[in-house]
């Protein structure tokens, strides 16, 4: 196996999520577990990695915490990533059309329309997300890491504080 490893390219052992020894006795559910495993910790190792560089932005005025701020920086499109806890649930109100997410009921501020009912706003916030091109990253294995952030936080593409933006702009 080292022989085999000498002759990887270094960013393609880098790569490499875990080392799995099998005897031909083992049978498929012994290797599927096996890979779940291994699948597992290397998931644990990216989201303490992602949990960590979180510290970094928060010290730099480029972390929106808690879901009603993230909610805000969604709303003016300044999300560069977004991390949340894969079981965080909130009922909220959205506009499909123009994209805008808010906890209280009200109309859209941009074509007045009323806002439709979301069963889980967090559900929309990752669509709305993955659709304008953020990083999202649920967390599953470090969830108490999160806390601290009230479960979810979104990494802003300025420093600018997210109440000074929402007092000149758009508020959910």
């Amino acid at each position: 196996m080292k022989e085999f490893e000498d002759y990887l390219a270094k960013s393609l052992r880098d790569h490499l999520v875990a080392e799995l020894h099998w005897s031909p006795d083992d049978g498929p559910n012994r290797r599927r577990a096996a890979l779940e495993e291994a699948l597992a910790k290397q998931r644990k190792k990216e989201e303490e990695a992602a949990l960590e560089e979180l510290g970094f932005f928060q010290g730099h005025g480029r972390l929106a915490a808690g879901l009603e701020k993230v909610l805000d920086s969604a709303n003016l499109f300044m999300m560069r990533s977004l991390v949340l806890d894969n079981e965080l649930v909130s009922p909220g109100y959205v506009c499909r059309d123009h994209h805008f997410l808010s906890l209280k009921p009200g109309s859209c501020p941009f074509d007045g329309q009323a806002l439709l009912i979301a069963e889980n706003i967090v559900d929309e916030l990752v669509e709305i997300a993955r659709l304008h091109g953020v990083d999202v990253m649920l967390v599953e294995q470090r969830r108490d890491l999160l806390a601290k952030y009230e479960g979810v936080a979104a990494v802003l593409i300025t420093a600018a504080p997210v109440e000074e933006l929402t007092t000149a702009g758009v508020t959910s």
